[in-house]
This record gives structure tokens, C-alpha cells and sequence, in this order.
């Protein structure tokens, strides 16, 4: 059995160092680079590494990790925690709170929390509003901060007033409707073709025919992931099956690269060529918006 560790003594609480220790311990050897380092001379040494980086760097990369959105709704959270606090007059500051004083008042704030035009806000947004709360302190004056698990009874007051306002909510109607955009039915994706919505005789209507199938193909969703998209991505290829055309996934919103994604697998999809429907064969539009761009960087 592998000797306790304890963390706190690099400023981690127990929870966080023991899954950080689990994650160091189950990298396998074909995680790492296999390159002979100890025969580097003394010289070689002192100019492997790249230039020295401040700690501001170091704290702009650590904050850019989270994604925006996801920083954009923990900064909302904390915004309608604070406008709470402060119209409830609650003395002292809401960055000062410890967590027996955030185990007191969120249940109130559960309850209490309203839209700007006084509208009860849906379930789902009042668990969006905990969680960004949460993510907030964690960040900032209470890393150890764990307010949905059950281990921590000082929240378990706040966990049944999230569970009864939600379902309180849910029986009034509120947020139970869905609002999403329906995909495209094959019909609809033959009308846009035959309109010239997608095709390929304008650089339009090619770009059109990509963006949609990005979309269909390979799951991308919302403005980052297509502008994070990269060229050098996709590529048309062939084996013995015939020619395809292949999509190497990269980091999205769910999947981030970090300790937590490290055995999750990116995407790595192939699309089969079909010559008989003529211009509407992906491989072959791809091919074709291919010959107007570079072969490397941004792919739109």
C-alpha cells in the first residue's frame, strides 16, 4: 500500500493533493518523452529550457485554463450574490466569508435569488448560480470549498434548500420549457442546397456547406470551437477502404487537456468518400474548399 501523503504541507487541502497524487501516480511510461536527458552535458543543460517567466505569467495562464464562458458565469454568479448580500444588509464583506458563514446564508439566497425584472430565475440557472458561487471562493479565499458533496454537513442545509426550490420551480412551470434550436431535416438540408445556400460555385456558399458540416460531422458547437478550428485539422487522405477525409480533434469545452481529460482521447474521425452524390460528397467538398486556403492556420 502507497504511504499517506499529507498535502498541506505545499498548500494543497487533503482531497485536492490525494486526486493531484493519484493523477501523478497513473501516468503510464508512454505518457512521457522517452529522449535520453541524463546524457545532456552541463551546457546543453543550461539552454534546454525556454525563457525564464514571471509569476504573473504563470497566474494569466492558470486563470486562462477555465473557459470564458465558464468565467463569464462564475462572474455573474458572484455579481447576483453580491447584489443580494449587500440590498439584505448583511454586515461585513462577501470576500471575507467563511464557509460556516456561506453555509448560513446561502440557503436564504436559494430561496430569495430573482431576474432583474423580479421573475423567479429557472431551476437549472439557481444550481448554475450555486455552482458559479462555489467556483468562485474555490478560486479565491476557500480552495477547499464543497458545497454539493455530501462529506461537508455544514451544507446539507444548503443542498436540501437547492433541492426543494428547484423542485418548488419545476412545479410552478418555470423553466420547463425547452428552448433549443431543432437540427436540420434531410429535406431542409436538400432545399438549402438546391437555393445555393450551400455550394460549390461561391466562396459563400462553400463557406456555408463547411460550417454546417463541422457542425453535423464532427460536433462542433458554439463561436469558440469554430474559431479555434485549425486548418491543418482536417485533411483528405486515402487507404484501402478508399478516400476519406479525416477530423484530428483538439481541446473543446469538455474536454480541456488537463489532469482531469488526460486518458480521454481526442477525436479522431474518418468520412468516407461517396462519388454518387456528385457535389454533395463531403470528402470532395472539403477537397474543394481546401484549394482556396492555406494549409495551415485558422480554418474559416
Amino acid at each position: 500500500m502507497a504511504e499517506a501523503v499529507d498535502g498541506s504541507a505545499w498548500g494543497f487541502n487533503q482531497l485536492e493533493f490525494n486526486e493531484l497524487l493519484a493523477s501523478v501516480r497513473g501516468f503510464e511510461k508512454e505518457d512521457f518523452d522517452d529522449r535520453e536527458d541524463f546524457a545532456l552535458s552541463k551546457t546543453e543543460s543550461l539552454e534546454r529550457f525556454g525563457p525564464a517567466i514571471s509569476e504573473e505569467a504563470i497566474d494569466q495562464a492558470i486563470r486562462e485554463r477555465v473557459p470564458e464562458k465558464t468565467r463569464k458565469t462564475t462572474a455573474w454568479a458572484m455579481s447576483v450574490f453580491r447584489t443580494w448580500f449587500r440590498t439584505r444588509g448583511v454586515a461585513g464583506s462577501v470576500d471575507e466569508l467563511s464557509e460556516d458563514g456561506l453555509a448560513e446564508l446561502l440557503p436564504r439566497f436559494i430561496m430569495e435569488a430573482r431576474r432583474q425584472d423580479q421573475n423567479p430565475y429557472p431551476p437549472r440557472t439557481v444550481m448554475q448560480l450555486v455552482a458559479g458561487i462555489q467556483r468562485s471562493f474555490r478560486e479565491t479565499s476557500l480552495p477547499g470549498l464543497s458545497i454539493f458533496g455530501d462529506k461537508d454537513a455544514r451544507f446539507a442545509r444548503t443542498r436540501s434548500a437547492l433541492d426543494a426550490q428547484m423542485k418548488r420551480l419545476t412545479r410552478e412551470g418555470i423553466g420547463t420549457e425547452t428552448k433549443q434550436a431543432q437540427p436540420l431535416s434531410p429535406d431542409q438540408e436538400d432545399e438549402l442546397w438546391k437555393r445555393g445556400i450551400f455550394s460549390l460555385n461561391s466562396g459563400w456558399g462553400l463557406t456555408n456547406a463547411v460550417f454546417w458540416y463541422n457542425c453535423k460531422l464532427f460536433g462542433l458547437r458554439g463561436g469558440d470551437e469554430h474559431r479555434n478550428l485549425m486548418r491543418e485539422q482536417l485533411e483528405v487522405d486515402h487507404d484501402k477502404q478508399g478516400r476519406f477525409l479525416r477530423f484530428k480533434g483538439r481541446n473543446s469545452k469538455n474536454v480541456q487537456g488537463g489532469l482531469k481529460h488526460r486518458k480521454v482521447e481526442f477525436k479522431d474521425l474518418k468520412i468516407y468518400a461517396r462519388p454518387e452524390l456528385g457535389e454533395r460528397c463531403v470528402v470532395d467538398l472539403y477537397n474543394h474548399y481546401f484549394g482556396f486556403v492555406p494549409q495551415s492556420g485558422p480554418f474559416y
